[in-house]
């Protein structure tokens, strides 16, 4: 079992098993997004052979009161 198996069983084996079903379903190419903060997400995909290729910008503001 790999390092990662075993720091993330559940979201590593999710991840796998729906890859595994799109590959089957003659998807050739899976994307992912996460918001930035969250590194956990990031590492994870990395460690199933994700590369990162764009970059999206997320705005707010507040409700105006009137």
């Amino acid at each position: 079992m790999t390092e990662s198996l075993v720091a993330r069983p559940y979201e590593d084996a999710v991840l796998l098993c729906a890859m595994r079903r799109m590959k089957a379903l003659g998807m050739r190419t899976v994307s992912v997004n996460h918001d930035a903060e969250n590194h956990a997400a990031r590492e994870l995909y990395r460690s199933l052979g994700f590369v990162k290729r764009h970059e999206t910008h997320g705005y707010r503001r507040p409700v105006p009161d009137r």
